[in-house]
């Protein structure tokens, strides 16, 4: 897979953003961040793993992944903040 994808993720203050990467082979690249703030995270070239990305305030955050050559899976997902349920 070779293209430019991003989706938007509405969180809370509080939440976390889960990240997980199987990355098989080829090359990703990953960017996830409010509009005008700095990114909470930006991976150039990642590797497989998992990050758990804290939010501290609330808003849209837009994931932008970038992906060469590709093949494997990338799974993200808001997770609620626990006090709050």
């Amino acid at each position: 897979m070779s293209k430019t994808d991003a989706h938007i993720i509405t969180a809370e203050a509080g939440d976390v953003i889960s990240v997980e990467l199987e990355i098989e082979k080829g090359r990703v690249d990953i960017v996830i961040g409010a509009e005008g703030d700095e990114p909470i995270y930006f991976g150039n070239d990642v590797d497989s793993g998992k990050s758990e990305l804290p939010v501290s305030a609330a808003g849209q955050y837009k994931l932008t992944v970038e992906a060469r050559g590709t093949a494997g899976e990338i799974a993200v997902q808001r997770l609620p903040n626990a006090a709050e349920e």
